[in-house]
């Protein structure tokens, strides 16, 4: 059993955990984002953002990542990356970007300028767990993000191998902050967490993921089952995620998210949009 509970000090967002766990269990299972605008959307007028085009992320956009490549992006170098591209123009690309080992249905978004700017992005109707980067999860690995990987993928071919990137929610501009947090089964039957969400926080989203690879597995919350995969033998069953309801996730309460496995391994993540209360 691992605890995580989330509570202020001093205005910021501490996560405590304390682990009863398998040996393999280790604190890399929660990665937390701090959530800013891009300067691009904070300074430029009306007629810049339309000029780089940029407007449409306030109105498509939802969970992004974003860096600048300090240079100017020759946009036919990146190109290839591109697996669909929606608009294209002399200055800026916008299409989806493939991760490694994920098909087209989990291909993030990606704006590009060739005035460096590089933005990695999930539409506005699609939920935060959705960047969970579920597949290369093991539990002891550090938990990374779709949106992350599509991002570092097209700086790296313009020579960017450690940018500084940054995030934000456009669909939620309050916002302040998202936590992901997530479970791994493969040595004991059961693998869980818990987490308590603060009374002060104003959460706008809460969401679950559920994967698992050669097993037949099961997602719980407080013991109310919330999904169930069928075995795909030496493969990975349908993933699923979906949004959890307030009654669910009460806050100033304990909660608990299992997750069981029956051969191969399962992961489970659970996400939360939120506003801290100093802010």
């Amino acid at each position: 059993m691992k605890r995580l509970s989330l509570f202020i000090v001093a205005g910021l967002l501490i996560v405590s955990m304390f682990w009863a766990g398998p040996a393999n269990v280790s604190p890399n299972n929660n990665h937390s984002l701090r959530l800013q605008p891009p300067p691009f959307i904070r300074t430029a007028s009306a007629q810049a953002t339309q000029d780089t085009g940029t407007n449409f992320l306030e109105e498509e956009a939802g969970l992004a990542a974003y860096a600048n490549a300090g240079k100017t992006i020759n946009l036919s170098d990146i190109r290839p990356l591109f697996r669909t591209i929606e608009r294209e123009t002399s200055d800026y690309i916008i299409g989806s970007v493939s991760t490694p080992d994920y098909d087209n249905a989990w291909d993030p978004h990606v704006y590009a300028h060739r005035n460096g700017w590089v933005v990695s992005y999930y539409l506005s109707n699609e939920l935060a767990v959705k960047a969970v980067d579920w597949r290369h999860f093991d539990g002891t690995s550090a938990l990374n993000t779709q949106i992350d990987r599509a991002l570092t993928r097209v700086l790296a071919v313009v020579g960017i191998t450690r940018p500084e990137i940054g995030y934000y929610h456009f669909h939620y501009p309050n916002a302040t902050n998202v936590m992901l947090i997530a479970g791994y089964a493969d040595a004991v039957a059961w693998d869980s967490f818990e987490l308590q969400i603060p009374g002060e926080f104003a959460v706008y989203e809460r969401a679950w993921l559920h994967a698992a690879f050669d097993t037949g597995s099961e997602l719980q919350l407080d013991g109310v089952r919330l999904n169930s995969l069928d075995r795909c033998w030496g493969c990975w069953s349908g993933t699923k995620y979906d949004e959890i309801q307030l009654q669910q996730l009460a806050p100033e309460q304990l909660h608990t998210v299992r997750v069981s496995y029956g051969g191969g391994h399962a992961v489970s993540a659970v996400s939360l949009v939120y506003r801290e209360a100093s802010q």
